[in-house]
């Protein structure tokens, strides 16, 4: 072996050293869970990772030996209520250590829980504040409900409960409405749902149907398991959703940031498919109010034309009569001159009607001349004759 040459071991060996001198005990490191698997033998390899602006700036493979992870994924899950899981943010206790053969290792000894939650409110408050700055977190108040909503794009995911009873509490209402739905699937839990639901909310607008509102929702869960709906890439597609998006996720004690940016929010699914429904309901009430107050319009003004109708035939009947009466009396009055001017009624009083030879009634003796035959029509007959002579008064 030539002089200065070393073998792999002594390398190894002298970075064991150094590693050990550097790294005597246990110390806390914050860093981020990339993937975690549970392997046959119950031991748990995560890959720890730091990031920069989105970029890897370093990564490490970390172990919970199987005496150890049990205990330890308990702790956290009853502490947060979530399972270890990619995407979180933790503070670990870990033993570096370095083998020969296996190379450089970290062993987890211990987490705080309380570092996740408190880095899972602080991102909470820093998406916010971004959304804040800039004009979207009341963008979406500005936007109107339609009265009827009844065209509904649904984003959760097609097994969740949560989407299961909205359905089911939507179809069984008691007065039987109907409503058209259509599931835009999505991710509703872990590091991809805000891309999901942000791909979805894309997916709605670009299908070219027309809806009334964006439904979000998901079941309830572990606060971890809520904390994607906090983020701020789901957050801000919300905002900028052209529909209005009515949110309901989780439980009526969770409030997400999704929640804040919608333009409605409701405690659970099925107080979502309630507030619908009510909607609904609310606007067949009135125009079944409308309905009888036409109804009721229509039978008064129906009653005040009758009312009139009879009024103005009563009018009409009396002013016929008196017509009648005034008509009758002029009709009497006519016929009674008529009889009176009958030749007849004359001749029956003892008077007799001369009439020349061709039947023209005689009102001048100086009609006729001797010779000339007439007639005289008495009440009881006619009497036929010749004119001898004409004396005329001088």
């Amino acid at each position: 072996m030539g002089e200065g040459c070393m073998t792999l071991l002594e390398i190894q060996e002298r970075l064991r050293e150094s590693i050990d001198s550097s790294f005597p005990g246990a110390f806390w490191v914050t860093a981020e869970i990339s993937s975690l698997s549970t392997r046959a033998n119950n031991h748990c390899y995560i890959d720890l990772v730091q990031t920069d602006g989105g970029r890897v700036v370093a990564s490490a493979r970390a172990i919970v030996w199987a005496n150890r992870w049990w205990s330890l994924s308990a702790f956290f899950q009853s502490e947060t209520g979530s399972s270890l899981q990619p995407g979180l943010s933790v503070l670990v206790q870990v033993k570096v250590g370095y083998s020969p053969v296996y190379g450089l290792s970290f062993v987890i000894n211990d987490i705080d829980p309380q570092y996740t939650l408190g880095d899972q409110e602080a991102q909470k408050r820093k998406t916010i504040e971004r959304l804040e700055n800039e004009g979207r977190m009341d963008r979406q108040k500005e936007l109107c409900v339609s009265d009827l909503p009844r065209r509904l794009a649904v984003i959760s995911s097609e097994t969740g409960a949560g989407y299961g009873d909205f359905m089911k509490h939507l179809s069984e209402n008691a007065r039987g409405f109907t409503f058209a739905t259509e599931l835009f699937p999505a991710m509703m839990q872990g590091g991809r749902c805000p891309e999901s639901v942000a791909e979805a909310i894309a997916a709605v607008e670009a299908s070219g149907r027309t809806f009334d509102a964006v439904v979000l929702m998901r079941g309830g869960g572990a606060n971890m398991d809520l904390a994607c709906f906090d983020a701020y890439e789901m957050c801000a597609a919300i905002a900028d959703c052209s529909l209005p998006v009515l949110s309901a996720v989780g439980h009526e004690r969770d409030h997400h940031v999704c929640d804040m940016v919608a333009c409605r929010n409701y405690k659970t699914p099925t107080a979502l498919a309630d507030a619908i429904i009510a909607a609904i309901t609310a606007e067949d009430d009135r125009i079944a109010d409308y309905t009888v107050r036409l109804k009721l319009a229509f039978k008064g003004k129906l009653a005040l034309m009758e009312g009139g109708l009879a009024r103005m035939m009563d009018r009409i009947g009396s002013s016929s009569k008196r017509l009648v009466a005034v008509n009758q009396a002029r009709l009497d009055l006519l016929e009674t001159r008529i009889r009176a001017a009958d030749p007849r009624a004359i001749i029956s009083r003892g008077y007799a009607l001369a009439l020349d030879g061709s039947g023209r009634v005689v009102r001048n003796a100086s009609a006729l001349h001797g010779g000339d035959s007439m007639s005289l029509m008495f009440a009881d007959g006619t009497v036929r004759a010749k004119v001898d002579y004409v004396e005329l008064k001088s």
